[in-house]
């Protein structure tokens, strides 16, 4: 690795990559006496995905030839190149192999964006430019997805306890068979990517053009979650089809064969060339994601299963307030009971997912099958069009509760849970429905 100043305010760094392709990394350390970096805002900015740092950063880099890094130190830190002085600073770029990819991966939505440019990986949440929640641009142009570290972890998915039994003996009753939540251990075989909010209406739109959403008549909506999208637009047909008219045989769109290249998941693979197999989490996926480590009777940042208002996602007990009782803002047209929130309103799980409880239902890969406990459950079935546990699929899983009033669903904060199983028609596009980008493949 050399290190140049081709201008005042510039840094050049140049390295060779053997035994490529990888993901690479920059980074920039201050201190000799205890080296640390200087910070992610200091080194990208924060107004969107390293605008300081062009070049071979940050993203997948091959090993065929040379490759170079620039940094305007100026722009970023303020610092100019030929006002460093001899043992400040020392520049760090690191090689991930795709195995041992970083947790952190932030596509571009925008038009006209170099395919090259589209994807950037960080190592921490932390790392990224402006702040998960400061930086709007992660939940109106930029798609974030966080790695979950899965690999062979054995588990026990489902209820530990009767389906709802931390919730008022009203909702003991659930209309879904209580065999769809029965506890049984379960192995995950792989490391995958989860989107760390719902699809929001401004990324809906960025990847096709158009939005479908109900609660979308506020300023606020364009980072409420993209609602009235079921599974056939997400997956299955075109994005703009009138979901109920889909066709009855979509089976040449099931996992594992791609999504209709017209869906929104189709739309979205074509914007980065293929090159990463995005699509919905399956169902153990999902719970495992949501779980966050915690086991059933916590919420997924670790607080108490039986409060409801307190519950970290928007759901009929809370609704129109957000965390510490504030008001949430009133629709123009609905009331703030009655709607989804911002996505990120309520707190993460410990691995930093929001709205994993809430808000909105998220669809999954899998057909619902009430009894199914397998070992090995992942991300659907070897023969997609049977259910899982070798049913006959007509209905897809979704996860999580939704916001949707007790005088629709008197249900409703129950199935606000990790374990919560239901099933729905992949023609429904219901307005408390949508989901979440996962990927499992990464680049090829």
């Amino acid at each position: 690795m050399t290190v140049s100043y081709p201008a005042a305010n510039r840094v050049k760094i140049s390295y060779d990559l053997t035994g490529g392709p990888a993901i690479v990394l920059f980074d920039v350390l201050t201190n000799s006496s205890a080296w640390a970096s200087i910070g992610v805002d200091a080194i990208c900015g924060t107004n969107s995905a390293a605008p300081w740092v062009k070049g071979d950063a940050y993203r997948r880099v091959s090993g065929d030839t040379r490759h170079t890094i620039e940094w305007n130190a100026y722009k970023a830190w303020g610092k100019s190149g030929g006002a460093f002085q001899p043992g400040e600073v020392k520049f760090e770029v690191k090689a991930f192999p795709y195995a041992n990819s970083p947790d952190y991966l932030v596509t571009d939505l925008r038009a006209g964006v170099a395919a090259a440019d589209r994807v950037k990986y960080y190592p921490s949440e932390d790392f990224l430019p402006g702040g998960i929640l400061a930086n709007t641009a992660y939940r109106t142009t930029h798609l974030v997805l966080r790695r979950i570290h899965a690999r062979n972890v054995r588990w026990t998915m489902g209820a530990t306890t009767a389906p709802n039994a931390f919730f008022e003996p009203k909702d003991v009753t659930n209309s879904y068979p209580k065999a769809a939540e029965k506890s049984h251990r379960a192995t995950m075989p792989n490391d995958y990517y989860i989107g760390v909010f719902e699809i929001t209406q401004a990324q809906w739109t960025h990847v096709t053009g158009k939005n479908v959403a109900l609660y979308s008549k506020s300023p606020e909506s364009p980072m409420r979650p993209a609602d009235r999208v079921g599974y056939a637009r997400l997956r299955e047909a075109a994005f703009d089809i009138d979901e109920l008219k889909v066709p009855s045989d979509t089976s040449a769109y099931d996992w594992p064969n791609p999504p209709h290249p017209d869906s929104f998941l189709g739309k979205l693979r074509a914007l980065v060339g293929n090159a990463i197999d995005f699509d919905l989490p399956g169902d153990a996926e999902w719970e495992f994601a949501c779980r966050a480590g915690l086991p059933e009777g916590y919420w997924n940042d670790g607080t108490d299963a039986r409060d409801l208002v307190n519950m970290p996602g928007r759901n009929s007990a809370n609704g129109g307030f957000l965390p510490g009782g504030t008001s949430y803002p009133s629709d123009s047209t609905l009331g703030p009971t009655n709607a989804t929130a911002v996505c990120g309103s309520y707190p993460p799980n410990r691995w930093g997912l929001y709205d994993m409880h809430g808000n909105i239902q998220e669809l999954c890969l899998d057909w619902f099958e009430s009894g199914y406990l397998g070992s090995t459950y992942n991300i659907s079935t070897s023969d997609p069009k049977k259910a899982a546990g070798g049913g006959t699929g007509s209905l897809r899983c979704r996860r999580g509760g939704s916001f949707i009033l007790k005088a629709f669903d008197p249900y409703a904060a129950g199935d606000c849970r990790a374990s919560s199983r239901t099933g729905v028609s992949p023609k429904a596009p219901y307005v408390n429905l949508g989901g979440r980008v996962a990927c499992r493949a990464g680049l090829r």
